[in-house]
């Protein structure tokens, strides 16, 4: 429960990482690279794909339980919806520094 928790708190560090790079480009400055753009966006795509990988595995888990349906559902929105909040959250701290 703990790992998986980490893992989303990380990969939302990840995917608001990459938003901030990609929408702040005037207070990103790395010399070297040819577009910080581009690496915003591949760093937040990386940080959706392990959500998405995340989320696979724990209905996996789930899965092997045998829960009913309607409890994976309840999962699968409860977990998108803490997901994007949190994204939001960090977001909102880094904007506010």
């Amino acid at each position: 429960m703990f790992s998986h928790a980490r893992n989303v708190l990380t990969c939302s560090a990840l995917l608001a990482a990459g938003m901030y790079a990609a929408k702040h480009l005037e207070s990103v400055r790395a010399p070297g690279l040819w577009t910080i753009h581009l690496a915003g966006y591949a760093v937040a795509a990386l940080g959706a794909v392990l959500l998405l990988l995340n989320l696979i595995d724990g209905l996996r888990r789930l899965a092997k339980r045998e829960r009913h349906v309607a409890l994976r559902v309840a999962a699968i929105l409860l977990y998108v919806a803490l997901s994007v909040r949190l994204t939001q959250v960090i977001l909102l701290f880094r904007s506010a520094l």
